[in-house]
């Protein structure tokens, strides 16, 4: 039903690599809640470690989030979203 109500973004969604996907929703995830541990990450996206591990090292790379992070009064490790720098721009 959907192909047929939508036949472009379906086909670019089964294109697109799924280590990709994983990037974006992860990405968009962190967007939301700022902060998640990577179990909290495997189960929102019933995933195994190592694909969601392979995800966040890219988007570390890319300098979008920070891994094991301590959070104060927080057990664990966690991912937390890297703001971007605020604009001063006048």
């Amino acid at each position: 039903m959907l192909e047929t109500w939508l036949p472009e973004p379906v086909a670019q969604g089964r294109a697109t690599p799924r280590e990709e996907v994983i990037d974006r929703i992860v990405r968009r995830y962190l967007s939301v809640v700022s902060y998640a541990s990577l179990p909290q990450i495997e189960r929102l996206l019933e995933i195994l470690c190592p694909q969601v591990e392979e995800a966040v090292i890219r988007l570390q790379e890319e300098g979008l989030i920070e891994r094991d992070v301590m959070i104060d009064g927080l057990p664990g490790r966690w991912v937390v979203r890297r703001d971007p720098p605020i604009s001063r721009a006048l």
